[in-house]
């Protein structure tokens, strides 16, 4: 009840029809109604109502109750309008990114749960002499393998098999990339996550995490706020973290200069970066 009264009461971002920004608040709205009237959990009326009704033996909403290794952590981009949109801009994204010197490109980089290498393909084009790994789970690299396959890096693009959360990380990096992981993450496994990676950055290189960073209010800002609760309510631990908090485990495995980069619209999230 809270959250809807101050999802109305909220002053919008921008004028309608001027820009696009992504939000949770529908399906959190959605997933309210529902549980009101149907008096069961959003989680046990979808299975109920929907995948039971179809069938379904690999569905759920949520990781909870399924192994690892039958988990997909990706975010696949269809073909269409939000396609050419977030491709668009995710040049600024990258325009955004620490600059890599040329000399420590051999080092390469690596992204942390990458999904549909999205971001090392495009640090590959922007940097030519650049070695990308990523690290994510066996049945998401199934489908990370198709996009860095259709982009022609195969041979500069390593796919390296394992659960960030258990698995030892091989390699040593110069650029260490985390987008959109640690708010599914409690406090404690982001912490140690972080003094995880320290041991694969090479000195002098730098870990980038790109979410949505909240202040020390927790509130603001609002989509950021508004993911955080979807988080909550989605995840056994997850939310969005103050940049305090980023902070202090980056500060607390050995990096210094720890700062934040707000990225310009449409990204609603910012860059925490450290440096070894």
């Amino acid at each position: 009840k809270k959250f809807i009264e101050g999802s109305i009461q909220a002053k919008p971002l921008f004028k309608a029809g001027t820009n696009l920004s992504y939000s949770s608040s529908a399906t959190m709205v959605t997933a309210e109604i529902v549980q009101r009237l149907s008096g069961q959990s959003i989680h046990e009326f979808v299975r109920r109502e929907i995948i039971e009704q179809l069938g379904l033996k690999s569905t759920g909403l949520g990781s909870q109750g399924f192994a690892r290794d039958r988990l997909v952590r990706a975010q696949v981009l269809q073909i269409g309008p939000v396609r050419q949109f977030f491709l668009a801009d995710l040049g600024q994204l990258i325009h955004d990114l620490p600059r890599l010197p040329e000399t420590d490109l051999g080092a390469g980089t690596l992204d942390v749960g990458s999904g549909p290498a999205t971001y090392p393909i495009s640090l590959c084009r922007k940097y030519s002499k650049l070695r990308a790994t990523i690290f994510d789970l066996p049945a998401t690299l199934e489908i990370t393998r198709r996009y860095v396959t259709d982009a022609g890096l195969e041979n500069r693009i390593k796919l390296v098999s394992g659960d960030y959360r258990s698995d030892p990380i091989p390699g040593s990096f110069q650029l260490i990339f985390l987008s959109n992981i640690i708010h599914g993450e409690r406090y404690e496994e982001n912490q140690r996550l972080i003094a995880k990676l320290y041991s694969n950055l090479e000195r002098g290189g730098r870990i980038v995490i790109k979410d949505h960073i909240l202040d020390s209010t927790q509130a603001h800002p609002t989509v950021g706020a508004i993911f955080s609760l979807l988080m909550l309510l989605t995840t056994q631990s997850g939310r969005c973290y103050t940049f305090e908090e980023v902070r202090s485990w980056l500060v607390k495995a050995g990096l210094k200069h720890v700062k934040q980069i707000d990225l310009p619209p449409p990204f609603t999230s910012s860059l925490v970066v450290g440096e070894k």
